[in-house]
C-alpha cells in the first residue's frame, strides 16, 4: 500500500502556531505535535529550496554526420542520436546546450575545456587522454563498400598499398586509414564519398553500416552497385571530459544505466 502527504507551507505554519502558542492539555501531547510540526516545516523549506536551485547545465559539442546528427528542413538539429541524448539529459536532470562544429573542432572543444562532452564517437587512445566514453548508443559496425568490379580483398596487403580509399574527415576511421593505407581521400559528407565511389574515382569507402544505408537511400542508389565487406565493430557513445566527471561523481554510472530505456525511444530502420 502506498500513500503520500502533501504539506502546504501556510497551513503548516498556522497549525504550528496553534501547537506552540495555544493552550493544550498535556505536555507529551504538545511535544509530539511540536516535533511533527518541525518536521513538516523543514520538509517544506527543503522542497522550496530544491525548486529554487538552478539545474546543472552541460555543454555538448557535435558535428553533422548523418544519420546520427543532421539538419532538418527548417535547420533544426535532428538524427538518430539527438532524441537519445535529449532523453538522457532529461532523465539525469541536466539542462543542456548542443552546438555543431566541424568534427575535429568538436573534439578539441572538450580537450580544451570549452565543452563538457562530444558525440557520437568510437573509442580511441587519443580521446581517452582527456575524456571517457559512455556505454554504446549505437553498435558502430563498420564495413568496406567497394566499387563494382573491384577485386582486391580489403584485408590484404595489396589493398592497403594500391587501393584508393576514402572515409569521413576527422573520424576514427580517418585516423585508421591515414595510419595504414597509402592512398586516402577524405570528405565531410558521405554523399561525396559514395559519388566518387560510384564514378570509379575511389576503390573503397569505409563507413558504418548505418551511415551507408541512410546515404544510399537519400541518394536513391542501389545496393547491388557496391560490394560490402565487414571490417569491424567500434561502438559509438558520448565522450565526457575527465574534468566534468570529476565535478559530477556518479554521473557516468547513472548515464550508462539510463541508456537502454532512452534507446528504445528511437526507431532505427
Amino acid at each position: 500500500m502506498e500513500f503520500s502527504i502533501a504539506v502546504k507551507p501556510m497551513l503548516g505554519r498556522s497549525f504550528c502556531h496553534r501547537v506552540f502558542f495555544e493552550p493544550l492539555k498535556g505536555i507529551s501531547f504538545r511535544l509530539f505535535f511540536g516535533t511533527l510540526c518541525w518536521a513538516m516545516l523543514s520538509a517544506s523549506a527543503s522542497a522550496a529550496s530544491d525548486t529554487d536551485l538552478p539545474r546543472p547545465e552541460i555543454h555538448l559539442s557535435t558535428a553533422i554526420i548523418a544519420p546520427y546528427q543532421q539538419l532538418g528542413e527548417q535547420g533544426e538539429l535532428e538524427g538518430f542520436a539527438i532524441p537519445v541524448v535529449e532523453c538522457l539529459m532529461a532523465k539525469l536532470g541536466f539542462d543542456y546546450k548542443i552546438e555543431v562544429f566541424p568534427w575535429l573542432r568538436a573534439q578539441k572543444n572538450v580537450e580544451s575545456g570549452e565543452s563538457d562532452a562530444f558525440f557520437v564517437a568510437s573509442q580511441s587512445s587519443e580521446r581517452d587522454r582527456y575524456a571517457q566514453q559512455s556505454s554504446p548508443l549505437f553498435s558502430g559496425t563498420r564495413s568496406w563498400y567497394l566499387r563494382e568490379g573491384f577485386e582486391l580483398e580489403p584485408h590484404s596487403e595489396a589493398f592497403r598499398q594500391e587501393a584508393m580509399v576514402g572515409t569521413v574527415f576527422g573520424t576514427n576511421m580517418h585516423r585508421k586509414l591515414e595510419q595504414e593505407f597509402q592512398h586516402v581521400v577524405t570528405k565531410t559528407t558521405e554523399e561525396d564519398l559514395l559519388q566518387l565511389l560510384h564514378l570509379g574515382r575511389l576503390d573503397g569507402v569505409l563507413l558504418t553500416d548505418l551511415m551507408f544505408e541512410y546515404t544510399i537511400g537519400f541518394m536513391s542508389m542501389e545496393h547491388h552497385a557496391f560490394t560490402r565487406v565487414l571490417a569491424r565493430q567500434k561502438p559509438l557513445g558520448v565522450y565526457f571530459s575527465h574534468v566534468f566527471l570529476e565535478k559530477h561523481p556518479g554521473f557516468m554510472a547513472r548515464f550508462n544505466a539510463s541508456i537502454p530505456e532512452c534507446k528504445r525511444s528511437v526507431v532505427i530502420p
